[in-house]
């Protein structure tokens, strides 16, 4: 597609009016115009978006964007990109989610000046493991057994699903707004962590017990970071992430009469701790951590420093 043909795309419009109802002082202006490539972008299409709306900023002789900007256009216009392969391993890992799957989760660690002094691992058993500071690499390794399971949720649930969910539109929303209930509502605009909370609040008013919880989406080879909301059924903690369903039904190929809103799946998501409180920005602090302090990465944390970490997942399925 030429850059004439993409910004006469009404689409190309349409998104970019919803990104203007974030306020640039959210915006955070670190990608340069020439590292846009990995959004699907090239230099035409940039200055093509910029004449109908698209925002940057000069800084040091260089142009740059904001990374939230620049995926959610990526997204909804359907733009190749790295963002678009990992989703398509999203949705085969809940493709997978029926089926009982052994699976090998590594942690490794992604810094160039490894931590001194022990930090604290988040591990499957739902609780901070203390172990001594990695120098670099591998440094963590839990084997699973994740049953399969195939679940449809009752009412009222389901009810309240489709009640949320209405026209609600997955963007990658700024970290200023991302946890705003009350932008989400009014915009029907949202991403998985800030739906799932908007789903808990939902259920909870109308005496519905519901939490939310941070863990893993156990797709292959890497899983992903990931906050989904739980409702408690029958006395069983049941996840639901109805927005990643339809972003996956849209964008990765999940067969949406397969995956209705209201199917769990629970299979495809691994509980690493569940949310206690808000901070004071409305984000949200684990119950497995003393202090309330939101973490945007809390799997391997020394106090309130955190460390990059990639999960890489090896999959084995029944014969």
């Amino acid at each position: 597609m030429t850059s004439l043909a993409l910004v006469r795309q009404p689409l190309a419009q349409a998104v970019l009016d919803n990104l203007a109802k974030v306020e640039d002082h959210h915006r955070r202006f670190s990608v340069a115009a020439g590292e846009a490539g990995l959004y699907g972008f090239v230099d035409s299409d940039l200055q093509a978006l910029k004449s109908i709306g698209l925002v940057s900023r000069i800084q040091e002789h260089d142009e740059f964007f904001d990374p939230d900007d620049l995926y959610s256009l990526s997204l909804h216009l359907r733009l190749p990109s790295l963002h678009k392969l990992a989703m398509r391993s999203w949705a085969t890992a809940f493709r997978q989610s029926d089926r009982q799957r052994q699976v090998e989760l590594v942690y490794t660690l992604n810094e160039k000046q490894p931590p001194q002094g022990p930090i604290q691992v988040l591990t499957a058993a739902e609780r901070l493991c203390v172990l001594e500071a990695p120098q670099g690499g591998d440094f963590y390794r839990q084997c699973l057994v994740i049953p399969g399971q195939m679940r449809l949720l009752p009412s009222p649930f389901r009810e309240l699903i489709e009640e949320v969910s209405a026209g609600m539109q997955f963007y990658m929303l700024h970290d200023g707004v991302r946890w705003d209930l009350e932008f989400m509502s009014r915009h029907k605009l949202a991403e998985c962590g800030g739906f799932s909370k908007l789903l808990v609040e939902r259920a909870k008013a109308l005496g519905l017990p519901a939490r939310q919880v941070f863990g893993l989406l156990l797709s292959s080879p890497y899983a992903t970071g990931h906050y989904w909301a739980e409702l408690q059924i029958c006395g069983e903690w049941i996840a639901v992430d109805p927005l990643m369903i339809r972003l996956l039904s849209q964008q990765a190929g999940l067969v949406c009469d397969q995956w209705p809103l209201h199917r769990s799946p629970l299979g495809a998501l691994l509980r690493l701790c569940v949310v206690e409180s808000y901070d004071h920005n409305g984000a949200p602090c684990l119950s497995c951590f003393e202090d309330k302090y939101f973490r945007q990465l809390p799997v391997a944390t020394a106090g309130t420093t955190q460390y990059r970490v990639s999960y890489r997942v090896a999959v084995q399925l029944p014969v």
